[in-house]
Order: C-alpha cells, then sequence, then structure tokens
C-alpha cells in the first residue's frame, strides 16, 4: 500500500484544495452524505464500488485523478431506491433517472441513475461558441443482478443497444432511435425473464444491470455483510470483503498506476454556491 507521503504528493499534482478538481470531489462528496441519508432513512443497503472503493482503500478518499463516485445497489431494491431518493433528497440535491435521458438532458446520457448536487456547476465542455456548459456534479448509482457474462453480453447487443439508444447514449441516426424506443419495452419482458434464470441459477453472482455495459463480475461471498470503510474522513458501507473484491476487478490494486494510464478529465469551470 502506498505511504503517507506517497498520498500527499499525489494530492498536490492531482487535487490541491481549491483545485478545480477538488472542488468537483467535495461536491461530489456532499451528494453521498445526502444518498447515504436517504438510504439510512429508508434501510436500503448500498456499498462503495469501482474507484470509489479503490480510493478509500488506497488513498482513504478519492483517487486523486478521479472526479465522481461509483456505488452499487442490488437490482431488488433500485426501483424502491428510485423512489425514495425521488421523495427524500433534500435542498439542490436531485435524482437524474437514466432511464429517461434524452438529446438536450443537461447530464451526459447514460442509462445510469444519478443524484446529482446542483450546489458545484461544473463545466465539462463549451457550446459551439465557446460559452461553457455547466452541469452539476454527481454520483453514480450502479445496479447489480444475479447472472452470467454469457447472457450480459447476449443482452448487451439486442436490448443493451435499444436502451442506450433510446436514451442518446449511442446516437447513431433518427431511425435507429425510434426503432430503440419501439423495440426496448417490447424487448423488456423476454430480459425479464432472463433476470429471473439469474435470481435462480446464479445467486451467488452479480453483474452490471443490463443495459449499462461493463463488465464487471462481483461474488455474494466477497459482499455480505456488509462492512465498513472510511472516505474522506467519513464512514461508508463497503464490501465485507474489499480485498477480494477490489482484487477481482483490478488485480493487484494496492500499486500506483503508471502516469499515462491515470485517466484525467479536461475541466474548463466550476461554480460552488455555497
Amino acid at each position: 500500500m502506498i505511504s503517507d507521503s506517497q498520498k500527499q504528493q499525489l494530492k498536490a499534482k492531482y487535487n490541491p484544495e481549491g483545485s478545480i478538481l477538488r472542488q468537483i470531489q467535495h461536491g461530489a462528496l456532499d451528494a453521498l452524505v445526502e444518498f447515504d441519508l436517504v438510504c439510512k432513512k429508508n434501510n436500503i443497503q448500498y456499498w462503495l464500488d469501482s474507484g470509489s472503493l479503490l480510493g478509500a482503500v488506497r488513498h482513504g478518499g478519492f483517487i486523486p485523478w478521479d472526479d465522481d463516485i461509483d456505488i452499487c445497489v442490488r437490482r431488488q431494491d433500485y426501483n424502491r431506491l428510485l423512489k425514495c431518493l425521488r421523495h427524500d433528497l433534500n435542498g439542490n440535491f436531485k435524482l437524474h433517472d437514466g432511464r429517461k435521458s434524452s438529446a438536450k438532458n443537461s447530464v451526459n446520457p447514460v442509462p445510469i441513475s444519478r443524484v446529482l448536487n446542483y450546489n458545484v456547476m461544473v463545466s465539462r465542455k463549451k457550446d459551439k461558441d465557446g460559452n461553457p456548459i455547466y452541469e452539476p456534479v454527481w454520483v453514480d448509482i450502479f445496479p447489480v443482478e444475479n447472472g452470467t457474462f454469457a447472457i450480459k453480453r447476449f443482452v448487451e447487443n439486442t436490448y443493451g443497444k435499444f436502451l442506450r439508444r433510446k436514451v442518446y447514449m449511442i446516437q447513431d441516426g433518427k431511425f435507429k432511435h425510434l426503432l430503440s424506443v419501439i423495440m426496448a419495452p417490447i424487448s423488456l419482458p423476454f430480459f425479464s425473464l432472463l433476470r429471473l434464470y439469474g435470481r435462480l441459477f446464479h445467486s451467488q453472482t452479480y453483474i452490471n444491470d443490463y443495459g449499462i455495459n461493463l463488465d464487471y463480475r462481483r461474488y455474494k461471498q466477497d459482499i455480505f455483510p456488509l462492512s465498513e470503510c472510511v472516505f474522506e474522513g467519513i464512514v461508508f458501507p463497503c464490501p465485507g470483503n474489499v480485498n477480494g473484491y477490489l482484487t477481482k476487478i483490478y488485480g493487484d490494486y494496492t500499486q500506483i498506476p503508471p502516469e499515462e494510464k491515470r485517466i484525467t478529465h479536461k475541466f474548463f469551470d466550476v461554480k460552488a454556491s455555497y
């Protein structure tokens, strides 16, 4: 695991206090705190996932070059979670339902639901006249369900493409978009049967929800019972076997990747209203 001096060096290079990236991270952390309150109030289980979990373990918080937060929730809790978020989020925290993205949506069109923090607005792109376009920072919510990779690959090449075209993540023509708007709900009952098959015969394996084109595989024995970890000085839920969970995703996650693999995003500006 990296030393405290390495942590400080990385922080100074990528996300020192006051930098645009650090302000974005603070805004995402506030959204996570609000999300956590809603989950506790409604007794909904979730856990830190992917880069956020890796950051908690290796850095004590954000990976210094990361700009969002990833959490997982079981598919069986997902719909109730969205209802609770829609009802219980306070102030300038809002739910973005990834199933209802549109071409004009300010949030990147992806079939992923998010908790948005409108207190911190960031510009990642500019309009045709060169003016910055602002959007809120967020927490990504990844539902996971029982299933196998073989089935998921088939689904992602059919229903998954319909869904990603429907929410404008794939933009390859009006005809294909219209066809996907029609076919996505028509094909959903068939894929609901595949979900049932996964629950019955692959209850120990979790994959990303159909339509989310990610290939991480997670195992029930690594997740439950949930434990806790510290992220940016705050305690949040995490998988019970963090080492097994992260190793299956990243391999040797304790090592810092070479500089060319530290993916950073370009930001033009940030506005914080508190």
